[in-house]
């Protein structure tokens, strides 16, 4: 890169992914057709600098919908954010985002999933990666990438290789006091802190998408039975991602902490998502609608049964026991 450029010169970074398959069978054509690209309108940026990402889904046939996200904050690091940028002249199957990195380095950001609705069914398209090199902050008023220097020279007959000297010496010098003052102390180590997950606002998010209004119907009951399973496996440590509703129901009847009647609710729950993923069930709107409601009361029933459980544990009898 020239040393002398005023701006960042754009480079198009294009990569074009694979089709996923939905769970349901959907026509081979539309599959081979069907493709997603990426696009970046640079490679190289200072930290926080905008990108501007645009995803393009072609080619769209007319009963086809795209479902962009608003942001893909989740699938990639703490230090990317996103946020789509509407434009009502974008034509169909096509979004803008504001990207930005808050870390220098090169960053390689993984495949994004974008969902297409087709019919009553749903494709799921991937993306490849993405990789940015990320450069350290300018310094104000630097407007060109700051490069290599040639040689230089100091007036008055100093030789450059007795200022280096000195510098090295000087440094070392600074390298050695701060030794000694922080010589028998022990650096404190700050973990990073764990955000738990708030189903809760999970069942809300689903909700406020407007998959319903949509027509991604199935769509709507696997994003809902996802999180009920992260929750029973976050608070009652079933092994509820990775298994049948039949399992889980299982390990629920097992559960020591976890009565019939939370048993008969949460396994009512699951296999009301299973009919419309699986066996192509229609249900009716406000039935449908009534579902994350019916989520967020299994969420308190649960947390008021691990909570009760938890105190019997801290009795002064369970703890005599225990010991």
């Amino acid at each position: 890169m020239s040393s002398n450029a005023a701006s960042r010169r754009p480079v198009a970074m294009v990569v074009c992914a694979a089709v996923g398959l939905s769970l349901f069978a959907v026509p081979e054509a539309a599959i081979a057709q069907l493709s997603v690209k990426v696009q970046t309108d640079t490679h190289q940026v200072h930290i926080g600098d905008p990108i501007q990402l645009r995803l393009r889904v072609t080619p769209l046939e007319p009963q086809q919908q795209v479902l962009f996200p608003p942001d893909f904050d989740d699938p990639w690091p703490d230090h990317v954010l996103t946020s789509r940028l509407v434009s009502p002249s974008s034509p169909p199957g096509e979004a803008v985002y504001d990207l930005r990195l808050y870390e220098t380095g090169e960053a390689e950001l993984r495949g994004l999933n974008i969902d297409v609705v087709d019919g009553g069914d749903t494709l799921s398209l991937q993306t490849a990666s993405i990789r940015i090199d990320v450069l350290a902050v300018r310094e104000e008023g630097e407007q060109d990438l700051r490069m290599i220097k040639p040689p230089w020279a100091i007036a008055g007959g100093i030789p450059v290789w007795l200022v280096a000297m000195l510098a090295a010496l000087l440094a070392v010098t600074i390298a050695w006091i701060v030794y000694r003052k922080m010589q028998g102390r022990t650096p404190a180590v700050i973990p990073k802190p764990v955000i738990p997950t708030d189903y809760r606002r999970e069942f809300s998010r689903i909700e406020a998408m407007g998959l319903l209004e949509r027509g991604a119907v199935k769509l709507y009951y696997t994003h809902l039975s996802e999180i009920l399973r992260g929750f029973l496996e976050d608070h009652t440590e079933v092994d509820a991602l990775e298994r049948t509703t039949e399992e889980i129901d299982l390990d629920l009847q097992a559960h020591e902490h976890v009565d019939e009647s939370m048993q008969q609710d949460v396994i009512g729950f699951l296999g009301d998502c299973d009919l419309v993923k699986f066996a192509r069930a229609e249900p009716d709107l406000p039935q449908a609608k009534r579902m994350p409601d019916r989520g967020r009361q299994i969420i308190d029933d649960v947390e008021q049964i691990v909570a009760a459980a938890q105190a019997r544990l801290e009795t002064p009898d369970a703890v005599e026991q225990a010991a």
